[in-house]
């Protein structure tokens, strides 16, 4: 709906009672070196945000994994109530803190 609207009253971006006070996308577009300055940080805050989630993601991969396969055995066995300490610590690494709290109950 809203690109429709947009579609429809192009170029003006708001429209005026007096016409002559619209503001359309030629009058209220930023200057050709503010779009440049402002694409060469968007490029290199994107390329800083995929590279601290692509680290942080390597960082817990190996401890994920080796918890979700030592709940499934336990779970398994019945023996979901002697899980070791050591995977009730690394809960909070995967999930947060809610389930180290809940575990602890």
């Amino acid at each position: 709906m809203l690109v429709g609207a947009a579609f429809a009253l192009y170029p003006v971006v708001l429209p005026a009672r007096d016409h002559q006070y619209d503001l359309t996308i030629y009058n209220t577009a930023a200057g050709s070196h503010g779009l440049s300055v402002g694409l060469v940080w968007w490029t290199f805050a994107a390329v800083l945000a995929v590279s601290y989630f692509a680290f942080v993601y390597r960082k817990f991969r190996a401890r994920c994994k080796r918890e979700k396969a030592l709940l499934a055995i336990a779970e398994v066995r019945g023996q979901i109530a002697e899980v070791s300490s050591e995977v009730r610590s690394q809960r909070s690494d995967c999930r947060g803190e809610k389930l180290q709290a809940h575990a602890a109950v």
